[in-house]
């Protein structure tokens, strides 16, 4: 290595009370710590992860839905649109409508 390239330190370490502490300085129970520390801190970033994606898939599923929603309410209003009914006299109801049907018979 040239002397003008920086050294990287890939040892693994931790910095204890703002003291970086390497791996191999710790004792047995402390290097199963250690250990156990980045096993649970990298299952913590892929909860992270999976958690953003749940979130994203619950965002679709609800613009689905409430368009979905929206879509019946159109076609509702389409539904309830006045029905031209050529037999009924204008200001007429239909119960007036039947009456008058009946009577005249």
């Amino acid at each position: 290595m040239s002397e003008n390239t920086p050294q990287t330190d890939d040892r693994t370490s931790i910095i204890i009370d703002g003291v970086k502490v390497l791996a191999e300085d710790l004792s047995e129970m402390g290097k199963v710590y250690l250990a156990r520390m980045q096993r649970i801190n990298q299952k913590k970033v892929i909860a992270i992860v999976d958690i953003e994606e749940m979130d994203a898939a619950l965002r679709h599923f609800e613009t689905l839905l409430i368009n979905d929603y929206q879509g019946s309410l159109e076609i509702e209003e389409e539904e309830e649109e006045p029905i031209d009914m050529p037999y009924m006299s204008e200001g007429t109801t239909e119960s007036e409508e039947s009456t008058a049907t009946q009577t005249d018979s």
